[in-house]
């Protein structure tokens, strides 16, 4: 049985060991001797290795994993292996590398490395790291350190100081296991993993190449080891950003649901009336517009080593033009008018009370009115609009004088409106002109019709009326004896009593000393006469 002590013991002399293995010569990397120029690159590992290993009791193997744990690839069916491909088993005292071509990180932008990995090690004593050279080989640096996480660096290394790990320094990596034992265990990977990093910091003035590290001690390394496949190297993932915005009162809140990290958000709601407040830098930001219109609103991302990326979005703020007009001349037809301004429809209206659809409602009574006007492209809006009380109804009245004389056509009649708008015409009917008054009227019926500036109309109805002829009454003839005198009696019907009379000759006392015949006329009291009778 190994105790605690042996173990301790035993892992000394294999750091003993690691030291010799160190001072010992050692095969010196090759310059590069191809470096690649095409990105993205992507490594399968499934037509060839790809890649070269090396190093001191290197058991780096290409091929298929059929490992108790490890049994199988990333993706495809190769991947390469430290331990070999079978069995749980990696090399005592092992400091070995798998190395990659040269690349010229200049033709990138923002570079960034993607692979997959399983590792199944003693944590703590044994592991992997994944290291950078600006020079061909000659030196070596890790590539970032143990606990970084962000959006762009997951998986990282999990151990800060992998006992073992001697061509690391610091000693960073991946260490561990999720199987118990007499050894150490926990903190393995469990499965294949994807681990990322930015490689932002690398020098782009000379090509670069990379190398996967392994460690071991002389001791418990009864596990599956470390695999490696599925390598992209090229730019790095852009953030995705989705603008999504909601309406509360007079504002409107933005959000941004990318799918990746975001180190800094600069919102521009292209806005310039509303002065500093069109820049905003919060991951989600509010803002009140400055007035109705289509606004053009950009979300600026940048990632931690990715290209920053803009997303815009167009939001349209609607303003409410609300008219009303109030009834007309029944009390019941007032109408209202909704009218968005700086928004393009189609719109959707929904009117209080009636539950009105359309942009304008008719038939109303006086009262208050509220509408809310909907568009996909705008916050809803709302407004209210009063229908004020109508005017009084039209109403008229007449006076007018009769035709003075049968037959002649001097009648008047003046209407007098009231109620209404105000604003009146007249029309009088069947003659009688456009004025208040109407003159020269021979007797009949006639209307007047008023219509006040509402377009309300009343009709007053005047009847003129005319006196009938005068009709002199006179006696039949008369006989008396020559010298005597006598009283003619006369009388008269129609026209306008009183009457007054004039004979020819004189009369009505006459003294005629020969048969004589006498005319009289008759006078009303409008002066009107009669025809003569004898």
């Amino acid at each position: 049985m190994i105790t605690r002590q042996d173990r301790i013991g035993k892992r000394l002399l294999g750091c003993v060991g690691g030291l010799l293995a160190i001072l010992s010569p050692m095969v010196v990397p090759a310059q590069c001797l191809t470096t690649i120029t095409a990105f993205p690159y992507t490594e399968g590992f499934e037509v060839a290795p790809a890649w070269t290993s090396g190093g001191t009791n290197n058991d780096w193997t290409w091929g298929v994993p059929a490992h108790p744990s490890i049994n199988g690839a990333a993706e495809g069916t190769r991947a390469w292996c430290v331990g070999g491909l079978t069995g749980s088993f990696y090399s005592n005292n092992q400091q070995s590398w798998l190395e990659t071509p040269c690349f010229d990180l200049s033709l990138l932008t923002y570079p960034w490395i993607s692979f997959s990995i399983y590792w199944e090690t003693e944590p703590g004593y044994d592991g992997a790291g994944l290291q950078y050279s600006p020079n061909g080989g000659t030196t070596w640096i890790n590539v970032g350190s143990a606990g970084q996480s962000d959006c762009l660096t997951t998986n990282w290394f999990n151990s800060s100081n992998i006992t073992a790990l001697n061509l690391a320094a610091p000693k960073n990596g991946w260490s561990g296991t999720a199987i118990s034992g007499g050894c150490a265990s926990g903190q393995g990977s469990g499965g294949w993993v994807t681990a990322s990093h930015c490689l932002d910091g690398l020098p782009t003035t000379a090509p670069v190449k990379f190398r996967f590290i392994f460690g071991a001690g002389s001791i418990c390394n009864t596990f599956d080891g470390v695999a490696i496949d599925d390598i992209y190297i090229g730019e790095a993932p852009e953030n995705d950003p989705v603008i999504n915005y909601d309406c509360i009162d007079n504002a409107i809140e933005f959000t941004n649901s990318a799918t990746l990290c975001v180190a800094s958000s600069v919102w521009n709601f292209g806005d310039p009336g509303s002065g500093a407040n069109n820049i905003a830098s919060q991951p989600s930001a509010s803002h009140t517009f400055s007035g109705p219109g289509t606004y053009t609103v950009s979300l600026t991302m940048t990632g931690p080593c990715n290209a920053p990326v803009t997303e815009t979005v167009d939001v349209s703020i609607a303003e409410l033009e609300l008219t009303a007009t109030a009834p007309g001349c029944d009390g019941s037809g007032g109408t209202a008018i909704a009218t968005v301004i700086g928004a393009a429809g189609p719109f959707t209206y929904a009117w209080s009370p009636g539950g009105g659809t359309t942009q304008t409602i008719s038939g109303l009574a006086p009262g208050t009115y509220t509408v809310q006007v909907q568009s996909p492209s705008m916050c809803p809006v709302q407004g209210e609009v009063v229908v004020e009380e109508g005017a009084d109804e039209v109403t008229g009245t007449e006076v007018h004088t009769d035709v003075s004389c049968a037959g002649l056509a001097d009648g008047m009649a003046t209407v007098t409106p009231s109620g209404g708008a105000g604003g009146y015409t007249y029309a009088w009917a069947p003659t009688g002109g456009v004025m208040a008054s109407a003159t020269g009227l021979a007797s009949g019926a006639y209307t007047c019709t008023i219509t006040d500036a509402a377009g309300c109309i009343a009709v007053v109805a005047v009847t003129i009326s005319e006196p009938d002829p005068i009709d002199v009454i006179v006696p039949a003839d008369l006989g008396i004896c020559s010298g005597e005198s006598i009283l003619l009696d006369v009388g008269a019907t129609g026209g306008i009593p009183d009457y007054t009379y004039s004979w020819a000759p004189e009369g009505p006392v006459v003294t005629p000393s020969t048969t004589t015949t006498y005319t009289v006329t008759a006078t009303d009291a409008n002066g009107c006469t009669s025809d003569p009778e004898q």
